[in-house]
C-alpha cells in the first residue's frame, strides 16, 4: 500500500513540475503582449515627433518603439519583410538601422 501512495505521489509531482513550466512559458508571453498593449500610440507618438521636427533621435526612438511593438504583436518573417520594406530607408535617413528578426521560429 505504501508502494502505491508513493507511486501515486511521484507521478503527480511530475505532472506539477511540468504544469509549473508550462505556466511559466506562457506567463513571459503574456507579460510582453501587456507590455506591448498597454503602451499608448506609438505610431502617433512617431507622426508627433516627426511632425513636431524634434530630433533625429527622438524620432528615430519613437519609430524604433512602434516597429517593435508590431514586431511582438505578429511575430512572423513575412510581418518583419513588410516592416523591413516599409522602414528600412526611414531608419537609415534618421541615422539607425533596422533590426534583423529577432525570433528564433
Amino acid at each position: 500500500m505504501d508502494h502505491v501512495l508513493l507511486l501515486i505521489s511521484g507521478i503527480l509531482g511530475i505532472f506539477v513540475l511540468v504544469a509549473i513550466f508550462n505556466i511559466s512559458s506562457n506567463l513571459a508571453a503574456i507579460k510582453t503582449q501587456l507590455l506591448v498593449s498597454s503602451k499608448k500610440d506609438l505610431y502617433g507618438d512617431y507622426k508627433k515627433a516627426y511632425l513636431m521636427k524634434r530630433s533625429n533621435q527622438e524620432i528615430l526612438y519613437a519609430a524604433q518603439e512602434y516597429v517593435w511593438a508590431e514586431m511582438i504583436k505578429d511575430q512572423s518573417k513575412k510581418k518583419h519583410a513588410e516592416l523591413h520594406e516599409i522602414w528600412s530607408s526611414r531608419f537609415i535617413s534618421l541615422g539607425g538601422e533596422f533590426p534583423e528578426y529577432p525570433f528564433n521560429k
